[in-house]
């Protein structure tokens, strides 16, 4: 009877120690394209969406050939697609061995996920010189 109590107590224990970690934020679905002031592509790079919420995960994602990018958060060492609704500063940061004239920019507007969807951006940089 003891050992069946003890096990029990193990148990409880165990059972209550688990799941008591962080819980995943909540991300909605959001990306777009970046493009040059005059309409074309950048091809490549990074995208950076910097919560501005304290404590708020910020978004990354990368950006294809095609200029499109699709955001998604790290939490625990895993990719959650999406971004956490909320204000962001983006950083548009161009591909490596791209022309050096482009330099990482801060876009100057503000950026808004909303929960209720439509979280399709344009971003415009300016073209290198």
């Amino acid at each position: 009877m003891r050992r069946r109590a003890a096990w029990l107590a193990a148990w409880l224990v165990l059972a209550a120690g688990c799941g008591g970690g962080p819980k995943p934020p909540v991300t909605y679905p959001a990306g777009g394209k970046v493009v040059y002031a005059d309409g074309a592509t950048l091809a490549g790079g990074t995208v950076q969406f910097e919560a501005q919420a304290d404590g708020a995960p910020s978004a990354v994602a990368e950006v294809g050939k095609d200029g499109r990018f699709t955001l998604y958060t790290l939490f625990n060492g895993s990719k959650l697609s999406g971004a956490v609704a909320g204000r962001y500063h983006v950083l548009v940061i161009p591909p490596f061995g791209a022309d050096q004239a482009v330099l990482p920019v801060t876009l100057p507007d503000d950026y808004t996920v909303k929960a209720e969807g439509g979280n399709e951006f344009t971003l415009t940089i300016p073209r290198p010189r």
